[in-house]
């Protein structure tokens, strides 16, 4: 891996050797030279920072300061000196590296962070509202730090932007499982929980089993819902009503209540991620169902507005895109090599209409069946037109052009007939 040459890494670098988000511009331009001295084979561009030092790294610096990533100042004694809040974002990042060694340290809390350290830099999460958002959406970077903000008095926490939620829900777990491995508190909780759930006393405790001895299943269940929602839901209740009472609480405990918040807005948002699914999976079931209706065939717009059994709209029970995944599937876009469950043609005015293969025959014979009248009383009419005026024409007399006369009424009266045959 070449030797970085970018001033805000090295910047980065140094600070972190220092251990102080504040370092001297002269101290720092003597660590570049000998940085650039050491590593210019390896990489020539390293040669700017040679030439006139001082005033290259200064100019840099300026940049740095005007996109808001360092602070420029001077001490007592008219030193410039540069301050690095990315320092405290790579402590933050290494302390989540220990608590995945020791599950027993305390998350970072705000209230470590100094009163000079830039606003700018940390994004505020509220659990409420934000926190389980951030699973689908958000950008995973080193580049700032987030405040897990909980509703109550709970101190908030810090941690890096690179961390998923997700992975917060996994320390959350181990800390809930080591406050149950010690002394009784297992057996304890275990006791309420079947006390306030007559009836589900084995499912508690093989849940409570298979949390403590397979964490990896545990999280797979909790992250798929179902009945697993009801004992996270009670046992986190049973674990933040206990230590709600308490007025002092140890920093141990502080962890044990923050986890037990990430545990319980993240269980609530699988429950009703799963939830949606289910009404999603019902609602595609229900539009498949809709083009085995009358008239049978549909456009777009048409489509769009079916309904199920109450008379509301399927759009809505599931998202556009899946509506446009639904007809790419049936229609055959994703598999070309078969005939496809959902045919579509076109009528000569340009309009899309979709109809389910089975539903092709009946179509036909319906709509022929509806049009040969319209068809034949049309030509009945202009031909009794023509011989009150006494005239004929090539239609009456030949069947080729009789079938080419039908075939320009049937495009005309009957288009969907038409596009189909």
């Amino acid at each position: 891996m070449a030797a970085p040459t970018e001033l805000s890494v090295l910047l980065r670098l140094y600070s972190g050797k220092q251990k102080s988000p504040t370092v001297l511009v002269q101290d720092f331009c003597d660590y570049i030279q000998k940085y650039a001295r050491h590593y210019l084979q390896e990489v020539p561009d390293l040669v700017m920072y040679l030439d006139d030092t001082i005033n290259t790294v200064l100019r840099m610096l300026e940049d740095l300061e005007r996109s808001g990533k360092v602070i420029l100042s001077s001490d007592s004694k008219g030193r410039k000196l540069v301050y690095v809040p990315q320092y405290f974002i790579d402590r933050i990042v290494q302390r989540f590296k220990d608590i995945d060694v020791k599950i027993d340290r305390p998350y970072p809390l705000a209230t470590e962070l100094p009163g000079n350290f830039p606003q700018s830099y940390i994004k505020p999460v509220y659990i409420t509202s934000d926190f389980a958002e951030m699973l689908e959406r958000g950008d995973r970077t080193n580049a700032y730090l987030c405040q897990l903000i909980f509703p109550d008095e709970t101190p908030p926490i810090l941690y890096p932007g690179s961390i998923s939620p997700e992975k917060l829900l996994e320390v959350a777990l181990s800390k809930i499982r080591l406050f149950l491995s010690k002394d009784e508190s297992r057996d304890y909780i275990q006791k309420r929980m079947m006390i306030a759930n007559p009836g589900k006393e084995l499912s508690i405790k093989n849940s409570l089993e298979q949390f403590q001895t397979r964490p990896s299943e545990s999280l797979s269940a909790l992250k798929h819902s179902g009945d697993i929602y009801l004992f996270w839901n009670s046992l986190c209740s049973f674990i933040r009503q206990d230590y709600a009472k308490k007025t002092e609480k140890t920093a141990e405990e502080v962890a044990l209540i923050q986890s037990v918040f990430i545990t319980e807005y993240l269980n609530n948002h699988y429950k009703s991620k799963a939830q949606q699914n289910l009404q999603r999976q019902t609602a595609l079931k229900n539009l498949e169902l809709c083009f085995h209706k009358a008239p049978y065939f549909f456009d777009r717009d048409t489509i769009a507005r079916f309904t199920d059994s109450r008379g509301v709209p399927l759009l809505g029970q599931y998202k556009s895109n899946d509506l446009e995944e639904f007809i790419k599937e049936k229609s055959g876009e994703a598999n070309p090599d078969r005939l496809p469950d959902l045919l579509v043609f076109r009528t000569d005015d340009g309009r899309r209409y979709f109809v389910m293969k089975e539903k092709v025959l009946p179509l036909v014979i319906r709509l022929c069946n509806d049009g040969r009248k319209v068809i034949k009383d049309t030509i009945i009419r202009e031909w009794y037109q023509l011989f009150t005026s006494y005239h004929q024409e090539p239609a009456m007399k030949n069947s080729p052009d009789f079938e080419k006369k039908v075939e320009m009424h049937c495009k005309k009266l009957a288009p969907v007939l038409h596009a189909l045959l």
